[in-house]
C-alpha cells in the first residue's frame, strides 16, 4: 500500500552498554521486518569500525509494526549507535518482568486453523504474556533508557490504514518517553510473536484503538518500573 501521511513517526532507537569487559549495542527499528541480511551485516561492520563494538554484540530488532515503510536504515542506525557510544555515562541496570493482559492473544484454534473474526481468539492457546523490562538509570536514579520485550503482532491497524505508524508498540514507546521525560529512550523489542496478535482485545482497527493499547502498554511498563 502507498502511505498517505504519518500518524506517528518511525524511529531508530539505540542503547549501548559497557560493563568494562563486554560492550554491546541494542537497536530497535519501527519496521515490519528485514530480509536484506547483507545490508544488516554492513551496518554491523560500520558500527564496529566507528566504535569497536564487536559485530556479534550488535542486536537489531524489528518491532514488527505492520504499518511501516519497508526500509533499511543504515546511516541512521550507525549515527544513533555512535551518538549513544559517545555519550555513555556511569549507570546502574536492573531487570524485572510482569505478566500483562489485554493486548495480545493466541489467534489459532486447536489444530492450527487461523481465527478470522476480529474479536475472536483462543483463550486456551499458548500465549507469552510476560513483559520483560530493563531499566538503566544514572546514580541519581534518573532513567536513561528502558528496554521493553513483549510478544504480540502490532496489528491494531489493518489493511485499510494508510498512515505510517509504529502501531501499539511504537505509540507505547512514544508515550513512555513522554511520561519519563528527561530525554529517556524507550526501546521496544518484539519477542517470539508467532501467532499472537491484538485481535482478541482490539475493538476496532483504528488509530484511537492503537493509541489505547499503546497507552495500556506504557502504563503496564511504568508499573513494572515502579516509576509513579
Amino acid at each position: 500500500r502507498y502511505s498517505t501521511g504519518v500518524h506517528d513517526r518511525q524511529h531508530v532507537r539505540a542503547l549501548v552498554l559497557d560493563n568494562g569487559k563486554d560492550i554491546l549495542a541494542i537497536i530497535s527499528w519501527d519496521i515490519l521486518h528485514f530480509s536484506d541480511f547483507p545490508a544488516i551485516q554492513a551496518i554491523r561492520e560500520e558500527i564496529f569500525s566507528q566504535t569497536g563494538i564487536p559485530e556479534e554484540n550488535i542486536l537489531i530488532n524489528a518491532t514488527h509494526t505492520h504499518s511501516a515503510m519497508d526500509n533499511v536504515w543504515h546511516d541512521e542506525s550507525v549515527d544513533v549507535v555512535v551518538e549513544a557510544f559517545n555519550n555513555m555515562q556511569p549507570a546502574r541496570i536492573g531487570v524485572a518482568s510482569k505478566f500483562i493482559y489485554g493486548i495480545g492473544a493466541n489467534r489459532r484454534w486447536p489444530g492450527g486453523k487461523w481465527i478470522g473474526g476480529p474479536l475472536d481468539y483462543n483463550p486456551d492457546g499458548i500465549m507469552d504474556n510476560e513483559c520483560g523490562v530493563i531499566r538503566i538509570e544514572d546514580y541519581d536514579r534518573n532513567i536513561i533508557a528502558v528496554v521493553v520485550n513483549y510478544s504480540s503482532h502490532p496489528t491494531v491497524l489493518g489493511p485499510a490504514n494508510t498512515l505510517l505508524s509504529g502501531d501499539y508498540a511504537g505509540i507505547g514507546m512514544n508515550e513512555l518517553e513522554k511520561d519519563i521525560g528527561g530525554g529517556a529512550i524507550a526501546l521496544f523489542l518484539q519477542g517470539c510473536a508467532g501467532d499472537a496478535g491484538t485481535q482478541g482485545f482490539r475493538t476496532a482497527r483504528s488509530i484511537p484503538e492503537a493509541e489505547r493499547l499503546g497507552r495500556l502498554l506504557a502504563d503496564e511498563v511504568l508499573g513494572i518500573l515502579d516509576y509513579r
